[in-house]
């Protein structure tokens, strides 16, 4: 915050300046008066014998160097140590999981309804296909501890994870069981991150693919610009089109053509 002297003397008579004036009214010299007024101080923390110091009371990574943790300085503890805790946060992790199942749902929703025999998509046989691949990589299984998302509490309404389908008629809808993907990440929170996103380096010889890849790949393969299915699909739409148009421009030359012959 910074207090200067303006048009009139209201910071001199709340004690924050000191200024001199010309005759005209305009500021001749002005300076600030600290005495009454407490300035703000960097704050000031050691962590294992290194001390760090922040322009306000949050330490974020920037400062620390500890990647990933950002510190809020809640109060003073000279002469006494403060011991923090670093755990994962499980409930973000299962409230995100829970956000895609949700999302998942309602994309098969959709695209259910658009393929449907009444559907504005109903002879879309590729986007039937794409469709079908994402189901089963969501129901694809993975040679770890968990095998596949029913493990971990992610499991089809209408299939079990023995006998599980791609149809339309045996899956109907993913559902969530938090308390049993907590007490899976409990157990084993690697195993559970190579079940979803799998494991190594992404393009390595060694790299292992988890479901949520897979689906990943999917979808991105089909959003390609050239070979994806929806610029496949647009240039299938502008040929369709084209040929309509190049129709009705033939069917209108003959009408006129019928017309100068009556």
């Amino acid at each position: 915050i910074n207090i200067e002297a303006g048009t009139s003397n209201f910071t001199d008579i709340m004690g924050y300046t000191e200024t001199e004036w010309y005759t005209d009214g305009s500021v001749k010299k002005a300076r600030m008066v600290t005495d009454s007024q407490n300035l703000g101080e960097n704050s000031k923390v050691s962590i294992n014998g290194t001390t760090y110091t922040s322009t306000s009371n949050i330490l974020t990574s920037d400062i620390t160097r500890i990647k990933g943790l950002t510190i809020n300085l809640n109060g003073l503890t000279s002469g006494s140590a403060v011991k923090l805790t670093v755990e994962k946060d499980k409930e973000t992790v299962a409230n995100s999981l829970s956000d895609i199942v949700d999302s998942y749902n309602e994309l098969m929703k959709n695209v259910d309804e658009a393929v449907a025999k009444d559907g504005s998509l109903k002879n879309q046989t590729t986007l039937k296909m794409l469709r079908n691949q994402i189901r089963s990589a969501m129901m694809s299984s993975i040679g770890n501890a968990f095998k596949n998302l029913d493990a971990i509490g992610i499991s089809v309404t209408s299939a079990s994870a023995n006998n599980v389908s791609t149809s339309n008629e045996s899956i109907i809808n993913l559902t969530f069981d938090k308390d049993k993907f907590l007490d899976a990440y409990e157990a084993d929170s690697d195993a559970v991150k190579e079940l979803l996103i799998g494991s190594g380096i992404k393009g390595s010889s060694t790299a292992t693919d988890g479901v949520f890849t897979k689906v990943e790949s999917i979808v991105e393969n089909s959003l390609q610009s050239v070979i994806g299915y929806f610029s496949i699909a647009d240039a299938a739409y502008a040929r369709e089109i084209n040929k309509i148009d190049n129709k009705i421009v033939s069917g209108n030359e003959a009408i006129e053509k019928y017309r100068a012959r009556l």
